[in-house]
């Protein structure tokens, strides 16, 4: 229908899969591709391919990046990512951004968590990661936003492979209030 007499086409190859292929017509008369030609247009067809498979993967990466940060996002947990050492915050999720509003990626965890503290807090699930482990898991009360946190940290490594923690942070508040309540001899509630 378009009138090509002749046609050279290119394979688009992908880790050994074949994903397509970069196609070359002439429509004016039947030819034979000479070497130099099929030679210049095989240089043009790699340099497409790594710049069409390059986009599909940025693509790829994009949606797999939205898909994580929907489900971070609708977790029922305080999550972000802290840098090892600085304490910088690099990721924070939708309900931590409900608690704490001003908080901001750049921001220390301790300062935007802790009523704009200004050093590392003494009681931390990061101090207990060491060699022989990889996450802490504590019960810390937040006397900013007054609850009671389950919290657990996990080292992960980030996008530039640096060494950062993971922190999620369950409200556990009304357990911890029903705990205060019990007598713990026989089961009742106080008064």
């Amino acid at each position: 229908s378009q009138g090509i007499k002749s046609v050279l086409q290119c394979a688009i190859w992908d880790s050994g899969r074949f994903r397509g292929y970069v196609g070359f017509d002439e429509c004016r008369d039947y030819r034979l591709w000479t070497k130099e030609e099929i030679g210049t247009l095989t240089f043009i067809s790699k340099i497409l391919s790594t710049f069409l498979l390059k986009m599909r993967a940025q693509d790829r990466l994009e949606k797999s990046y939205q898909i994580t940060k929907t489900v971070l996002d609708t977790q029922d947990m305080w999550t972000y990512v802290i840098r090892k050492n600085t304490y910088e915050l690099l990721f924070i999720n939708k309900k931590t951004k409900e608690l704490a509003p001003d908080a901001q990626v750049g921001d220390r965890c301790y300062h935007a968590f802790w009523g704009g503290r200004e050093s590392p807090c003494e009681v931390c699930p990061m101090k207990g990661i060491d060699r022989d482990h990889d996450r802490c898991t504590m019960e810390i009360y937040n006397t900013t936003f007054h609850v009671w946190t389950s919290a657990t940290a996990a080292k992960m490594n980030w996008t530039d492979d640096s060494e950062v923690y993971l922190l999620c942070c369950t409200d556990i508040t009304r357990y911890k209030r029903r705990e205060n309540l019990q007598d713990p001899h026989d089961g009742e509630e106080k008064a």
